[in-house]
């Protein structure tokens, strides 16, 4: 194991004649500055000297757009410097085929590393217990923390500290209506988030209860949770929990009464007990025949199967709760008794929604003309060295109906058929288009209504070809906002137009009487720079830099943008559309949440104003919100 151990440091130390260098420091709990003791410390080598030096031209290429990639997604996420630098150090060594070693530590009873005779470079330590995290930033806290460290040739780097946080326990006991414990049911621990500006509860962890109807769920990052029971959901076999409502601590079925947890660093949360709730209402039946029009004979039988067996019923004003793919609701029929379409869903709670048949994929090669692009990317990455792979249509044939549930539903009749075709065209701004390859371009679509965006990213992205065409020949019937990838870094969306009118803001609609789709873009768009100060008047690192459009245009998410402050407190905006804006700067936010109404209404004066002309480049200096 010692030599192990001196073998590696060999190599590490391989970039210097007579290496001096030393990394050492603490881990230790950030409030307490108590000592962690176990920790497992990895530091990994810099990559050596040189090794760049030979890299043919499409490697080198490549690799600098997956690094700016990776920086700007590492920045929009909120992920601290020293996360984005460790990711872009693996890729670059991955890229390169480079394999350099690494050595371990473990900290002693006083939380102390060390690592000694290291040659000058940028190294990564990487601090990991079980049960503990890393300090919680924008409501992320990963399992392990990591240091950047450069070591300068005869300088000693000063003695650092890691801190990290332990884990917390919530556990309780859940009692049944007639106030009875029950064993084998699921009790989750949420969190929020946020989604394209809609406020969401995200399940964090889930342990299902004991014999005793306690549970205990462990090893949670400091933050706000909420703990809730969710019932099985019916099915064809009654029985008594069919009537049991979704019941949130302290007793409420209503998330927007559910009381929050609090956990801080190493918590323990006892007597968190839940008293399940019945549902306050009578529940409904909906029953009727849907009959698939789009189904394909079975290939061994040859017998066609247009039943249904599973549905969605999405609340047409979802809640905190109701995710962005709603849970199906099966049909409660027997196989034998739906040959004809019959369905029936049973106990369902009075509201608004959007009932969807789901009937079962459809997969087809995608026929082109001779030499033309294929209208739809092929899923998957491609493998170096296979041939190219066959482009693939994958449709889900669904039908929607809308369904206020106040009683008995009965005797729909429900046809479903094959979705709608999406056709259109990009355009430039200018006559610096070449900047923008076409082909390099790919649109996804995101539901502006009530459908599940399972059904749409089926189909996976829509391709443009090299004229800037792009089709998609079958997606569901909705209103949808368009989201651009390939651009470069300094080009924007200036519009996206529909029947002559612009529909950037509003989204476009997708039916049987659809007009094509232009999409116009520019190159040139505005670079906003700037630095972040703290409290004390000192640049902020890591910190959330949000450019938010006026009130007016916050439902468009292609105006958003955000990026994380360097070490300098320094940041960088590129590709921003001209027009009038408000930044914010928070040392800690939960992602997307500025794009929510309700969480930005507490910081809008807290806000910068900022106009942005085109051609321009915009120098701003913004405080921090704690």
């Amino acid at each position: 194991m010692k030599l192990s151990i001196v073998l590696a440091l060999s190599l590490l130390t391989a970039q210097s004649q007579d290496p001096k260098g030393v990394i050492e420091g603490r881990v230790i709990r950030p409030g307490s500055r108590e000592p962690i003791s176990g920790v497992l410390i990895t530091l990994t080598a810099p990559v050596p000297a040189g090794a760049t030096a030979n890299v043919p031209a499409d490697v080198a290429a490549r690799l600098a757009v997956d690094i700016a990639g990776l920086t700007e997604l590492g920045m929009r996420a909120g992920a601290p410097q020293d996360q984005i630098n460790n990711a872009i150090e693996n890729t670059r060594r991955t890229a390169l085929g480079i394999s350099t070693p690494s050595v371990t530590a473990t900290t002693d009873t006083s939380g102390r590393f060390s690592f000694r005779s290291l040659g000058p470079g940028r190294y990564t330590v990487r601090a990991e217990l079980d049960g503990y995290f890393a300090s919680p930033l924008n409501g992320n806290a990963p399992a392990a923390a990591t240091r950047t460290f450069i070591v300068e040739d005869g300088k000693t780097k000063p003695s650092e500290d890691i801190p990290m946080v332990k884990g917390a326990v919530v556990s309780g006991r859940v009692r049944d209506p007639n106030g009875q414990p029950i064993s084998g049911i699921n009790v989750s621990v949420y969190r929020v988030t946020y989604n394209n500006g809609r406020k969401l509860w995200s399940v964090m962890n889930s342990k299902t209860t004991d014999d005793r109807g306690e549970y205990r769920i462990y090893w949670l990052p400091p933050g706000e949770y909420f703990v809730g029971v969710v019932p099985r959901t019916p099915n064809a076999i009654p029985n008594p929990q069919d009537f049991w409502a979704r019941t949130f601590f302290p007793g409420t079925v209503e998330p927007g009464f559910a009381t929050p947890i609090e956990i801080k660093d190493g918590n323990e949360v006892p007597g968190t007990d839940i008293d399940i709730k019945t549902m306050a209402s009578v529940a409904f039946k909906i029953s009727g025949v849907a009959v698939n029009n789009a189904a394909r004979p079975n290939p061994v039988t040859g017998v066609v199967d247009r039943s249904i067996a599973s549905f969605v019923l999405a609340p047409r004003n979802p809640g905190v709760l109701d995710g962005i793919n709603p849970p199906t609701v099966a049909n409660a029929l027997p196989v034998n008794a739906r040959a004809n379409g019959e369905f029936e869903l049973r106990n369902i709670r009075p509201g608004a929604y959007d009932l969807y048949l789901i009937a079962p994929v459809v997969t087809e090669n995608v026929v082109t003309p001779s030499g033309a692009a294929p209208a739809v990317v092929s899923f998957g990455n491609p493998i170096a060295g296979a041939p190219p792979a066959v482009p693939v249509l994958r449709r889900q044939p669904i039908a929607r109906v809308p369904l206020d549930v106040n009683r008995d539903i009965a005797d729909l009749r429900i046809a479903i058929n094959d979705g709608v075709p999406l056709t259109g065209e990009v355009q430039v701004n200018g006559t610096s288009g070449s900047a923008i390859k076409f082909e390099s371009l790919r649109l996804n679509l995101r539901p502006l209504d009530s459908t599940p965006a399972s059904f749409v990213t089926l189909n996976g992205s829509v391709a443009v070809d090299a004229t800037g065409r792009f089709t998609a020949p079958s997606l569901p019937e909705a209103r949808y906002a368009i989201q651009i990838n390939g651009l470069p870094p300094q080009a924007f969306v200036a519009d996206i137009r529909q029947g002559g009118s612009s529909v950037m803001d509003s989204g476009i609609v997708l039916d049987s009487a659809a007009s094509p789709v232009e999409i116009v873009l520019d190159p040139g768009g505005v670079t906003i720079q700037g630095t972040v100060l703290n409290v004390d008047g000192k640049p902020a690192a890591s910190v959330t830099v949000a450019l938010v459009p006026p009130p007016s245009r916050r439902q468009n998410m292609l105006l958003y943008r955000n990026v994380t402050t360097n070490e300098l407190g320094e940041f960088t905006m590129r590709g921003v559309a001209p027009g009038p804006y408000t930044m914010f700067a928070w040392e800690s936010v939960l992602p997307g949440a500025w794009q929510n109404a309700e969480f930005l209404a507490k910081y809008e004066g807290h806000g910068r104003p900022i106009s942005v002309s085109a051609g321009s480049t915009s120098e701003v200096q913004l405080n921090i919100k704690p």
